[in-house]
């Protein structure tokens, strides 16, 4: 970053929150490794490579963070004195393991999770064994008395643990609480810090699943789920008695597929008094989901908090000690915040600007006296970064980044776009152009649409998307009806829409940026994962003419076997079959509708290649949803190609995303005639 672009940032930091004394960055890592000028397009390694920087955790006081870095295929865990420009890094070498986050408990100790980069199962005395899971140790801030909890613990031996299961007690700097499974319930144990020494705090049961506590680290709520882990049941105190307490079941609500989430109820944090809980909520009757106190004595909404005027809430900020509620964030296109006090709204507005308005930026961690933050970005030519801000002087300090052999500048920018459905709806999405683009350059587009259906894109880092636009390729985002985060009614416009206005939604959205002379209309294909797939089948079977192949990844094709198959899995009492029911119709009732809008009815429309992607472990949508209509279109004469993802579940993130990436550059150069990418 040169003198002069330092000076006009500093000058943006200082019109929005006068007296500010700087904000500036040093430059990034990668910046200073190569020139600009000898920048290439990145490989598939490149983009899929292991994260540089795992976590960043800042100490109570603000004085000390915590980095876990990796380096020349190590681990390490750093720590930084932000009081002492002069003062070195230190750090110590974790050796071959897979770190998955770290949390302060006082100013001077630290816990983080690890395990091996390689979990797998062994066989002891007939007894099935995870080996190499995430377990917890204990450092201290000089990186010295490096302690493993539950060393030689049979009861806790097998238990896989994560950071974002650890609790800390406010004003409580020696112990934490941590969920862990004994002897099959997920109990709630409270432990030492210093000694390991631990207690139980509350018993759950078989499909326990998370514990949300009070600010005296006592339960307030707990997590249920069905065998499958699709269904939610969120379970409050009836009565208590001593330690002990005895639960009811509050709601049932379904998991989401895409979030692994209940969206109509998320807890939070603590409320103000012990019987109110903040949570994330759509209360009966209400469109969007915004911030609300729950009283979990009497299961209702008590008092709305915040809720946006157009799009769901996503996170809220809650200051720990006193229960008092700070700010939310929510994605419109990107992610906003909206805080109670004034002076911060006017630090996150000045943060915006000094990050060009191109990043999402999210608060992460903070010291006590709320001074020192530790803040995370992303944005579509950023893979994610962490950085360090003060904001009584307004300065920023970049800590570390995720991806650093991926550049900014090899990235493209993402630009909103929105356009009237042919029923007047108004629908929105997202367009990334390839970077380096000539003037008055029209690329071939790959359609992309969500999977879900109720998931949502936003102008944030999409490793699938840069990856096809470095490879020339327009990459196009709808957010169809159906689609989440725009609140209930619009979610609900997608009921029974499957291969109705939900696909002309997207076809709309197609012709728009062909009018606006955005893409070439004569080369462009269709690709999906999950409703996406079945989304791209249903594109062939309608629209032949305009796209030249697609890509399904993990779709349904046969939508009356699909819901048959969730209802033998799940119940016919089950939120699961019944949200997929009032999605898609009932197979008794609705049988030859449904079947008029599969893909593997009308494989005679066909007329572009195929491919289909699934992986054998599938527990979502079946593999053998994509294996008959293989079949179907190879009977049929038509061209389709099946690839097999052994052992791969409902994705093909880590080990098969290289793959997956592959498959994908090779078909759509060989249909689409993109632009040669150099070889790997």
């Amino acid at each position: 970053m040169n003198g002069l672009m330092r000076s006009l940032i500093a000058c943006a930091i200082a019109l929005i929150f006068p007296g500010a004394a700087r904000a500036q960055e040093s430059p990034t890592p990668q910046a200073a490794s190569e020139p600009l000028a000898i920048l290439s397009v990145p490989t598939i390694e490149d983009f899929t490579s292991e994260p540089a920087t795992v976590d960043v955790a800042i100490a109570p006081d603000g004085r000390h963070v915590a980095t876990v870095r990796l380096m020349e295929g190590a681990t390490y865990l750093t720590v930084i004195d932000l009081t002492d420009e002069t003062a070195k890094p230190i750090a110590t070498k974790l050796g071959d393991v897979r770190v998955y986050g770290l949390k302060w408990v006082n100013d001077d100790r630290l816990i983080y999770s690890a395990g091996s980069n390689d979990i797998g199962l062994d066989y002891k005395r007939g007894r099935l064994i995870l080996t190499g899971v995430p377990r917890l140790f204990a450092i201290n801030r000089d990186l010295k008395g490096n302690m493993p909890f539950f060393q030689g613990d049979k009861k806790i031996v097998n238990n896989i643990i994560s950071m974002s299961e650890v609790s800390m007690i406010p004003g409580d700097g020696q112990h934490f609480l941590v969920p862990v499974r004994i002897g099959g319930d997920l109990d709630l144990i409270k432990v030492d810090i210093g000694s390991g020494i631990w207690t139980t705090v509350a018993q759950g049961e078989d499909y326990t699943m998370a514990w949300f506590v009070d600010r005296t680290g006592q339960p307030a709520i707990r997590f249920d789920t069905n065998r499958r882990g699709t269904e939610l049941r969120v379970m409050t105190p009836e009565a208590r008695n001593g330690g002990s307490v005895r639960w009811k079941q509050a709601a049932k609500l379904r998991i989401s597929q895409e979030t692994a989430k209940a969206e109509e109820f998320t807890p939070v944090a603590p409320g103000p008094t012990p019987n109110l809980y903040y949570v994330l909520g759509r209360p009966p009757g209400a469109d969007r989901i915004g911030v609300h106190l729950y009283d979990v004595n009497t299961q209702q909404y008590t008092q709305e908090v915040f809720t946006h005027p157009t799009v769901d809430v996503d996170g809220a900020m809650i200051e720990p000690t006193t229960g008092a509620y700070v700010g939310a964030s929510y994605w419109g296109d990107t992610l906003g915040m909206t805080f109670t006090d004034k002076k911060m709204q006017s630090h996150f507005d000045g943060l915006n600007v000094f990050f060009g308005r191109e990043r999402n930026i999210a608060f992460i961690d903070r010291s006590d006296d709320q001074q020192v933050w530790v803040l995370a970005t992303t944005g579509p030519r950023d893979p994610g970064s962490f950085h360090i801000y003060d904001m009584k002087a307004a300065n920023s300090r970049m800590i570390g980044v995720v991806n650093p052999k991926v550049w900014p500048e090899q990235l493209s920018a993402t630009r909103a776009v929105s356009w009237k459905a042919r029923d007047g709806l108004a629908i929105h999405g997202y367009l990334t152009l390839p970077p380096n683009l000539k003037s008055g350059e029209k690329p071939p587009m790959i359609v992309y649409p969500h999977g879900g259906p109720e998931a949502r894109d936003t102008e944030g880092y999409d490793l699938i998307v840069q990856f096809l636009a470095t490879r020339g390729y327009a990459v196009f985002q709808p957010n169809f009806r159906g689609s989440s985060g725009f609140g209930k009614a619009f979610a609900e416009a997608g009921r029974r829409q499957f291969g109705k206005s939900m696909q002309t939604d997207i076809v709309d959205g197609v012709n728009y940026l062909v009018g606006e002379g955005l893409v070439d209309p004569a080369r462009m294909c269709i690709m999906g994962a999950s409703y996406g797939g079945y989304a791209a089948m249903m594109g062939l079977v309608q629209f032949p003419d305009l796209y030249r192949c697609g890509v399904s990844s993990s779709g349904p094709s046969d939508l009356y076997r699909q819901v048959r198959w969730e209802r033998a899995e799940e119940g016919s009492d089950s939120e699961a079959y019944k949200y997929w029911v009032a999605q898609i119709g009932d197979p008794w009732r609705d049988e030859a509708e449904m079947k008029a809008i599969s893909p593997i009815n009308n494989i005679a429309a066909i007329k572009a290649p195929v491919m289909l992607m699934h992986g054998t472990k599938d527990d979502v949508v079946p593999f053998e949803q994509s294996n008959l209509m293989h079949a179907a279109l190879k009977k049929a004469g038509k061209t389709s190609t099946l690839i097999q993802f052994d052992g791969a579940g409902h994705g093909f993130g880590g080990a098969y995303m290289e793959s997956y990436l592959a498959q994908l550059e090779k078909f759509f150069g060989q249909y689409l005639a993109a632009p040669a990418a150099p070889p790997n």
